[in-house]
C-alpha cells in the first residue's frame, strides 16, 4: 500500500535545510579603523554591519564551517566567533601571537602569519592548541598565507618575495618562489594559478603565476588599485579590498575584467576578506512509493574554492 508523505514533517525538514544553507553566499570584511567585521551578500548588500565589534586591529579573516576566525594585530590574538549569529565563541581563542595578519585552514590546522616576529605558526583549528608556533621562521613581514595540498605559500610584505614551503614540516621548497615583487600583500591559490597583490600603495596590481613553476601568467590581471590588501576567490570571481578607495571590488578571476569595482562601499576602509560561496541547492524528487527524497545539486556559478585570508 502506498504511504502518503507527512507534509508537515517534510516542510519542517525543508525549512531546516534552507536555514542551514542561509549561512552561505556571504562576504565577511574587516574594518580595522572602528575595529569591526561586516557581513555582506555576494551581491554586495549589507547583511550585518557591524557584525563583530570591539576588535583590536582586525587584519585577517578565515572561515571554517560555522567558525569565523579574526586575527587582531594590535591585541596579538585570534578570536573565534559564530559565523551565522556573530556570537562570541572565544574572544581569545589563540594568544601569544606577534602582530598576526593572514590565516589559512587545512584539515584540522589553522596557520597564522605573525608579521611582528617573522614566523608562521600552526594551531589546532578546533581547540586553539599550539601545534608548532614557529613552523616557519626568518620571514620578512609575513602577510598572507595560501595553501594547496601540502604546499604553503607565504607573502613577505616587508620584502620582495612569495615563498613556498612544505605545510607539514615547514621546510622551504623555495623561499623566493616568486621574487622581484614590491611589498607583496594578499595571495590566493585556485587550481594551478597563484594570485598575488604587489606594487606601490598607490598603484597596486594583481598578477597571476603558475602555482607549480612560478612562471608569470599575467602580471597585470587587475590594475589601477589603491592600496589593495586582501584577495579572495570564489568560483569565477576574484574579490579585492581596495583600501585606498574604501571599497571591495569584484573581478573576473580569469580575465581580470571588472564586474563591480565598488561591490561593497561603506565609507570605511576595508582590509581582510573571507568569502563563503553559494550553497548547493536542494531539490525534492517524488518517489513512486509516495515518499520523498532529497538530492543536492551544486550551483555552477559559485563553487567552493581555496581562500586567501
Amino acid at each position: 500500500m502506498l504511504r502518503r508523505p507527512n507534509i508537515a514533517r517534510l516542510a519542517a525538514v525543508v525549512a531546516s535545510l534552507l536555514l542551514s544553507e542561509a549561512t552561505y553566499a556571504q562576504i565577511y570584511t574587516s574594518f580595522p579603523g572602528p575595529g569591526t567585521v561586516g557581513k555582506f551578500s555576494l551581491a554586495g548588500s549589507t547583511i550585518s554591519n557591524p557584525f563583530e565589534t570591539g576588535l583590536g586591529g582586525p587584519l585577517g579573516l578565515a572561515i571554517n564551517g560555522n567558525n569565523l576566525y579574526v586575527s587582531q594585530s594590535t591585541s596579538n590574538i585570534i578570536g573565534l566567533y559564530n559565523a551565522s549569529t556573530g556570537a562570541t565563541v572565544n574572544s581569545s581563542f589563540i594568544t601569544g601571537l606577534s602582530s598576526p595578519i593572514g590565516m589559512t585552514i587545512s584539515g584540522t590546522n589553522i596557520y597564522v602569519a605573525n608579521s611582528g616576529n617573522g614566523t608562521v605558526g600552526v594551531y589546532n583549528a578546533a581547540t586553539g592548541a599550539a601545534v608548532n608556533t614557529s613552523l616557519i621562521s626568518g620571514l620578512s613581514g609575513p602577510f598572507t598565507l595560501a595553501i594547496s595540498a601540502n604546499s604553503l605559500y607565504v607573502s613577505n610584505s616587508s620584502g620582495t618575495t612569495v615563498g613556498l614551503y612544505n605545510a607539514t614540516s615547514g621546510a622551504a621548497i623555495n623561499a623566493a618562489f616568486i621574487s622581484g615583487l614590491t611589498a607583496p600583500a594578499g595571495i590566493a591559490v585556485q587550481g594551478s594559478t597563484l594570485y598575488v597583490v604587489s606594487g606601490s600603495d598607490t598603484n597596486k596590481s594583481i598578477g597571476t603565476y603558475d602555482a607549480a613553476s612560478a612562471a608569470a601568467l599575467n602580471l597585470s590581471l587587475v590594475t589601477g588599485l589603491n592600496s589593495a590588501r586582501s584577495i579572495a576567490l570564489s568560483g569565477t570571481s576574484l574579490y579585492v579590498t581596495d583600501v585606498g578607495n574604501l571599497r571591495v571590488g569584484e573581478y573576473n578571476a580569469a580575465t581580470g575584467a571588472t564586474i563591480n569595482a565598488s561591490l561593497i562601499s561603506t565609507g570605511t576602509a576595508p582590509y581582510a576578506l573571507a568569502v563563503v560561496p553559494e550553497p548547493s541547492s536542494w531539490a525534492l524528487l517524488a518517489m513512486g512509493t509516495g515518499g520523498l527524497i532529497f538530492r543536492r545539486f551544486t550551483c555552477r556559478s559559485k563553487k567552493r574554492t581555496a581562500g586567501s585570508n
